[in-house]
């Protein structure tokens, strides 16, 4: 008995010791991501007792552990969602991201909201417009015909970089995903995404230049991030299945993870590549509720990886509320007390929740009745959230409504629409469902972002634009509303109470 305690004992001892020195020869690639903030940097949109505070205690707490390296990235759409961020330009976002230390940003199609210029400013090297301490990187945005990055000592966007991570050289590579078509052509103005020729043979060709580039620079791993995915899954998106099986002329694989965003998803797991090997995915919801993670390990003698993962995390089940980084908290308490007053301006209460098609319906109507329009329609993609019960103030309304589009008078055929109401009822929020008259000319209002789309100038070819109301906004007659009917109780299906405005 005792020799076989005894044996045990020593079996028990060189595994120990077999798995300590395994594992110091180890390396753990935390790669760590954040998408589709939207500004939620003061609180989470979910979890509002959260904020970018809490996630950057954990971040950090991942930084301090041994053979773990951090790779911190912002997939893309960080600027625009809430007062807290919009009224800024972004900068207030930039400045607390500046203390999160991120390694690199990518862009998505929100980054055109107000201009992508208004963006690349952070990245200029002018600190009296506000500087952002990490790198902007994007492969795909176009300028007058060419790549935007590709001159890397004047732009302001890198089209790749490569970062020194401990022991190991890290390639980051980021693209937008072809999300044209939900930018509008005012704000793409002189940009392009992939030259308007988003195809896979290019995407392929592009991305694998880039990636050569990167290994030809020193990177043993490369992370591929993407603004842009599929709802329906990870392995769903063509892109990744792309971008998985991308080799070098010598036949090796190149990508070693990939970040998604855009569709606001949590999904972790692998792509299976041609060889039946697989690499890590990963998209981490939205609106700093969730942490999306690749955990890549590598051999520091090979520098090759071992094996990964993936996984997404709501950030209330990693850290609790009093976990705050007191740097980052600072930070966004002194930004928040610049814009104290603004925000917590107060227009009414409400005792219930309104849903995000009420409001959407609500918001045609005002601006018909605003306008003494025949119609008005708006999309429901505009509207980012629900008004939850309790006090109605500023920031509140912003959640609701966070975009500055401008509102389109239109004179058009009651032919036209009948075929947008019948086609496109599931996309927008009517102020009226009833059938017009082919023959007759009707007064319509809509948004610019509305207008400029693929499928309005696919369905209206017999219209009038009367003007443009670019002073006024859907979130403004909302606020005007309220504050018609009192500072009590908002009753959704009260009378609605804008000012008239003449249809000109």
């Amino acid at each position: 008995m005792k020799r076989l305690l005894l044996l045990l004992s020593l079996v028990i001892s060189v595994c120990l010791i077999s798995c300590q020195k395994d594992g110091g020869n180890y390396i753990n690639l935390n790669v760590i991501e954040l998408n589709d903030l939207h500004g939620y940097v003061n609180q989470a949109a979910y979890s509002k007792d959260y904020n970018l505070a809490n996630a950057a205690y954990y971040i950090n707490q991942k930084r301090s552990e041994t053979n773990n390296e951090v790779l911190l990235v912002a997939n893309g759409d960080m600027f625009e969602g809430t007062a807290f961020s919009n009224m800024t330009g972004g900068l207030s976002t930039i400045n607390v991201m500046n203390e999160l230390n991120f390694d690199m940003m990518g862009i998505g199609n929100h980054e055109f909201s107000w201009g992508l210029d208004s963006i690349l400013k952070f990245f200029d090297g002018n600190l009296q417009n506000g500087e952002a301490n990490f790198p902007l990187i994007n492969g795909n945005v176009y300028l007058n015909g060419e790549r935007v990055g590709e001159n890397n000592t004047t732009d302001n966007i890198l089209p790749y970089k490569v970062v020194q991570k401990g022991d190991i050289k890290i390639g980051m590579i980021s693209y937008i995903g072809n999300l044209a078509s939900s930018i509008g052509n005012e704000n793409m103005g002189d940009y392009s995404i992939s030259l308007n020729n988003f195809t896979a043979s290019y995407m392929e060709r592009r991305i694998k230049k880039d990636a050569i580039k990167c290994k030809e620079e020193g990177a043993d791993v490369i992370i591929f991030n993407i603004h842009g995915g599929n709802s329906d899954g990870l392995g769903s998106y063509n892109i990744n299945n792309l971008v998985a099986s991308i080799k070098d002329d010598d036949g090796a694989y190149l990508i070693d993870g990939i970040i998604n965003g855009h569709t606001h998803s949590v999904q972790e797991g692998m792509i299976k590549r041609d060889n039946g090997s697989s690499i890590p995915a990963v998209q981490g919801g939205s609106y700093c509720e969730y942490v999306g993670e690749l955990n890549i390990k590598i051999n520091k003698d090979t520098k090759k990886v071992s094996s990964s993962t993936s996984r997404v995390t709501k950030l209330s089940k990693l850290v609790k509320t009093s976990n705050l980084d007191s740097k980052v908290s600072g930070v966004i308490l002194s930004e928040y007390s610049k814009l104290k007053d603004t925000l917590e301006a107060t227009y009414g209460t409400t005792s219930s929740t309104i849903t995000k098609q009420q409001i959407g319906l609500l918001f045609a109507q005002e601006v018909k009745l605003a306008f003494s329009a025949d119609i008005a329609f708006i999309n429901t993609g505009g509207i980012r959230k629900t008004l939850d019960s309790g006090e109605i103030n500023f920031m509140k309304i912003y959640e609701v409504y966070p975009f500055e589009n401008t509102l389109m008078l239109i004179r058009a055929s009651g032919k036209n629409i009948n075929k947008w109401i019948e086609e496109e009822s599931s996309y927008y929020y009517f102020s009226d469902y009833q059938t017009f008259d082919d023959n007759t000319y009707y007064n319509l209002v809509t948004l610019n972002y509305v207008y400029a789309s693929s499928y309005f100038i696919a369905t209206f070819d017999d219209f009038e634009v009367i003007s443009i109301k670019d002073d006024l906004t859907l979130r403004d007659l909302f606020i005007e509303d309220l504050t018609n009917r009192g500072l009590g109780n908002f009753d959704i299906f009260g009378e609605i109470k804008v000012n008239q405005r003449e249809f000109k």
